[in-house]
This record gives C-alpha cells, sequence and structure tokens, in this order.
C-alpha cells in the first residue's frame, strides 16, 4: 500500500516530532515522523512518486485548525490531535484519488498521530490532558509517499514503514 501524508511545517514539524519521541520513549513504542494521512492507495512506487509531482503544483501550504487533544481504541489512533475539516486538504485528497490507478475508498479525518501503542485507556487520557499544544493551527507545506502493509496493528508494522518520496507544495 502507499500512503500519501501532509507533512507540518517548522516550527510545527519539530515540536510534533519531540512530542512523538518523548511518548515513544515512556510507552516503548515506535518513532515515526509527524503527518496527517490524506489518501492510500494501491498504486506501484514509482506511480506513487509521479502521483505526487503532479499533484503538488496545485497546492499551496495548507493551514488545518486543531480541535483537541484525543485518543482511542484504535491503535492508529491511540492517542493523536484532531484537526477540523478542510476544504483544502479535502481538496487535496480527492486529487490523489482522482490521480491513482486504484481510485480506491477513502475517508479522510484529519488526525496527526502522537503515539502507536498498547496503553490502557486511563494512560491515553492522562496524556491527552497533559499535552499542552503551543499553537491553534498547524501549517503543512509539503507531502510524502510511503510504502506500508495493509494491516499496521504492531510497532513491527510501523517501524516497517519506508519513504518513497516527498516533495514540497507550490506556496
Amino acid at each position: 500500500m502507499i500512503g500519501y501524508w501532509l507533512v507540518p511545517a517548522e516550527p510545527a514539524r519539530t515540536w510534533f516530532s519531540a512530542q512523538i519521541a518523548e511518548l515513544a520513549r515512556r510507552y516503548d513504542a515506535p518513532v515515526f515522523d509527524p503527518h496527517v494521512s490524506v489518501y492510500s492507495s494501491e498504486d506501484d512506487e514509482d506511480y506513487a512518486r509521479v502521483l505526487m509531482k503532479r499533484v503538488a503544483p496545485e497546492f499551496t501550504s495548507i493551514q488545518l485548525t486543531i480541535e483537541a487533544v484525543s485518543w482511542s481504541e484504535k491503535f492508529t489512533r491511540t492517542l493523536f490531535v484532531q484537526f477540523a475539516q478542510s476544504s483544502q486538504v479535502q481538496q487535496l485528497s480527492d486529487s490523489l484519488r482522482a490521480g491513482s490507478r486504484s481510485r480506491r475508498e477513502y475517508e479522510l479525518n484529519p488526525h496527526l498521530s502522537l503515539l502507536y501503542a498498547l496503553v490502557s485507556g486511563e494512560a491515553k487520557a492522562a496524556e491527552a490532558h497533559r499535552i499542552a499544544l503551543p499553537f491553534d493551527d498547524v501549517e503543512f507545506d509539503a507531502i510524502s509517499a510511503i510504502s506500508f502493509s495493509k494491516s499496521i496493528k504492531t510497532r513491527a508494522d510501523v517501524e516497517a514503514w519506508r519513504t518513497i518520496g516527498g516533495t514540497q507544495l507550490s506556496g
């Protein structure tokens, strides 16, 4: 599978990276790059690189408004920052889908995960309450394509992710 990620601009990228690393250290969890998943497909890697380069110039940087730090029972949403829906990020997702060979259905839910781990609900709630975000909005200025397995349920699954390319948005 290929995942297309929206990547935060500085200084948010560094701040989120530090939070992810600290949480990973505390919960013996994987470290990963901060991102918002905007689409996933079954395209091959070469096609994904081409698609990214074709779609990126259509978009300037994208600003997303933070709604909350939250958590869930789902491994891929252990602890995360939820963003408000945005027409711009929806258009990016739609453009990637339209250009994809697989054109698979995708439900966009703009969030940035901070932790992938099997953690108690009490610990997740405490972490969500502890995290004080230093900003209300986050700018995203690049997209990346990542190779991943269909099932993401363990640390090993996350650590197997491989970046296959990335590009700046035009603005």
